[in-house]
């Protein structure tokens, strides 16, 4: 009994060692996990100072715009849409979807679209108003001949060195326009007589660009044959010209052309018969205009247009024969529709600010009216009749080509040649040239 006891207290003292050095071992061990891993409050207050370097080395970065690669090359992805301008009626017609404010027209007039636009070449256009013909019967030969009109170098063509868009800039043009005047004397001679014509321009925007004036002064050279005479005087106009529409690819404009009874009096003489045709009308010309660029190289131009004749020219038939016979004539109601085209052989750029283009063009120019022929009475044998605008020309069709090199300093010359395509002609060939400075 008593060594059972004595084994029993043996192993009770042997348990309960086991246990103690059981529990000593689990402290230990929870100790150096504690030592590890740090409580909560600290995991939170290390997490914090962490955010708080990163916050401070590495700031929050701004969205910058993105290049577009691909077709869209060379355009950034969030921009503000390009400044464009339109006006109260080209609003009306459906060129834009509102009226642009005061504000919007003086950051388009500032703006680089409407810089690119006033780059592109100006048309060069085509020239000459229809002829009045003279016809003179006296016994059995008939005398036929080109009556000059104010200087011989009149009639107003909008399209001519110009585009759509309102331009500060003043320019020079000479045309020679080769057997533009033609005469038959009745016995199987006749003559051509070439004209030369120049022409100074000036075009001044205001209220922003959005209105320009045009003023251009005809001067004409001697005609290279003693039987014609227009003197060295052409009709002045006045191009009034204000723009409906402006992006940055497209300008579209119109206006009205006034064309105003200030040149020399032209004269035929066709043996024994001086013919003088005053020119005493005022000529209206409303147009319309669009300019376009397709692109860095391509760009185009059309120009449509009527010229009204208000009032008649007086014309004095002085036959040596008769006495001097006074009428009035009708000059012609004419329409005109002027397209082109042009390419750019060598763009400007920002380091090279010249350039060269090439340039065709189309001008069609019709008759709207018909007048009737003005018949002198002489006798049964002798009489003299006048057709305005000239007795057979309805339909004229040229084509004009052309290079344009644009110069540095807002310099450009220009070089052309126009020439007919119909039987109805105004002369075999014209030649331009051009020299424009823009402001």
């Amino acid at each position: 009994m008593d060594d059972t006891l004595r084994i029993d207290a043996r192993a009770l003292r042997l348990i309960a060692s086991m246990t103690l050095a059981l529990a000593t071992s689990l402290t230990q061990s929870s100790v150096g996990q504690e030592a590890a891993v740090p409580t909560a409050p600290a995991v939170v207050a290390a997490s914090q100072g962490v955010a708080a370097a990163q916050s401070v080395a590495v700031p929050t970065a701004t969205p910058q715009p993105q290049l577009l690669r691909g077709p869209a090359g060379s355009q950034l992805a969030s921009v503000r849409p390009a400044p464009s301008y339109a006006s109260a009626f080209g609003s009306f017609l459906g060129l834009s979807n509102r009226q642009s404010s005061n504000a919007e027209l003086n950051q388009y007039y500032r703006s680089t679209s409407r810089r690119r636009l006033v780059k592109v070449p100006e048309m060069f256009g085509d020239f000459r108003r229809f002829n009045s013909v003279l016809a003179y019967r006296t016994g059995s030969q008939d005398l036929t001949g080109d009556l000059p009109h104010a200087g011989g170098v009149s009639g107003l063509k909008v399209a001519e060195n110009n585009q759509a868009i309102t331009s500060d800039r003043a320019w020079i043009s000479y045309s020679h326009m080769h057997d533009a005047y033609s005469q038959s004397n009745g016995l199987g001679q006749s003559s051509d007589a070439s004209a030369d014509r120049f022409l100074l321009g000036i075009e001044k925007t205001f209220a922003d660009g959005a209105w320009s004036l045009e003023a251009r002064l005809p001067l004409a050279g001697s005609l290279d044959d003693d039987a014609f005479d227009g003197g060295t005087m052409g009709d002045v106009s006045l191009i009034l010209k204000h723009l409906l529409y402006a992006g940055q690819c497209r300008a579209t404009s119109m206006g009205l052309g006034i064309e105003l009874p200030t040149g020399d009096d032209g004269r035929l003489l066709n043996r024994s018969v001086e013919t003088v045709l005053e020119s005493d009308a005022v000529h209206l010309v409303p147009f319309f205009a669009s300019t376009n660029r397709m692109g860095a190289r391509i760009f185009g131009h059309l120009f449509a247009q009527l010229d009204i004749p208000l009032g008649d020219d007086d014309l004095i038939v002085n036959d040596v024969a008769f006495a001097t016979t006074n009428a009035s004539v009708d000059a012609a109601f004419t329409g005109s529709i002027d397209l082109g085209i042009g390419y750019w052989l060598l763009p400007p750029n920002s380091v090279a600010d010249s350039g060269l283009a090439a340039i065709a063009e189309l001008h069609y120019t019709s008759r709207l009216d018909s007048t009737d022929p003005v018949v002198f009475p002489g006798t049964s044998i002798n009489t003299t009749t006048i057709h305005p605008g000239g007795e057979a020309i309805t339909d004229v069709l040229n084509i004009t080509t052309g290079l344009h090199a644009e110069l540095s300093g807002e310099w450009a010359m220009r070089l052309a040649s126009s020439v007919p395509v119909t039987n109805d002609k105004l002369f075999d060939t014209e030649i331009i040239v051009q020299l424009n400075r823009k402001f």
